[in-house]
């Protein structure tokens, strides 16, 4: 039983760090080393961070993977996980209820992470978590998972919200996960590449 638990914390260390490295890895790739003239006049700020700026972003980051799998650890490996609503058979709903659960996950995140961001702005919170994450002020998808210690911990607790608010299958929250970081690297890409119509149209209709 050990062994088993032991080797499924691996994968999911594995999975995670793979996660961070090819989803973010790629775009960085594409946009700062193959293409950066070439995408110059999508770039928010003209200069680029320094290499030192990318390896504290990544050393932030594998910190932050840490403690994301130790809290899914936890979620999953102690007696917490039989409180919640994660459903092992994925035959339990219906197939289709797998995209419903990913979809109402994201929408919990969102209002979750509006809430918690806004209170790391707090003036007594700020210098002592969120700062570490506006070091990145010309960010790269490197800083998508470069978090403060605590910070990092407050945003991994979004799983067990998820968790013991809606039915979900490990496959969903994989898929949450996988969908959440994309949208966190296209959001410290440091590049916009949204056409300008679809930007203007997406300011007025909110």
């Amino acid at each position: 039983m050990l062994d088993r638990v032991i080797t499924s914390i691996l994968l999911i260390l594995g999975s995670t760090l793979a996660r961070y490295f090819i989803v973010a890895g790629i775009p960085f790739l594409f946009f700062y080393i193959l293409l950066p003239k070439r995408m110059q006049k999508l770039k928010i700020q003209q200069r680029f961070a320094t290499r030192s700026d990318f390896k504290r972003e990544i050393i932030q980051s594998l910190q932050s993977t840490a403690i994301f799998v130790a809290i899914a650890s936890i979620l999953f490996f102690t007696p917490i996980r039989k409180h919640s609503l994660i459903y092992d058979h994925i035959n339990d709903y219906p197939l289709w209820y797998i995209s419903i659960s990913v979809v109402l996950a994201l929408l919990i995140h969102d209002a979750y992470f509006y809430w918690m961001h806004r209170t790391l702005h707090h003036p007594k919170l700020f210098a002592l978590t969120h700062l570490l994450h506006h070091k990145s002020s010309n960010p790269s998808p490197w800083a998508s998972y470069s978090f403060h210690l605590l910070e990092g911990i407050t945003e991994g607790l979004i799983i067990f919200i998820i968790a013991f608010l809606i039915p979900i299958h490990p496959l969903g929250i994989a898929l949450f996960m996988l969908s959440s970081f994309i949208i966190n690297v296209y959001g410290h890409l440091g590049y916009e590449i949204m056409p300008k119509r679809f930007r203007y149209v997406s300011i007025q209709g909110y």
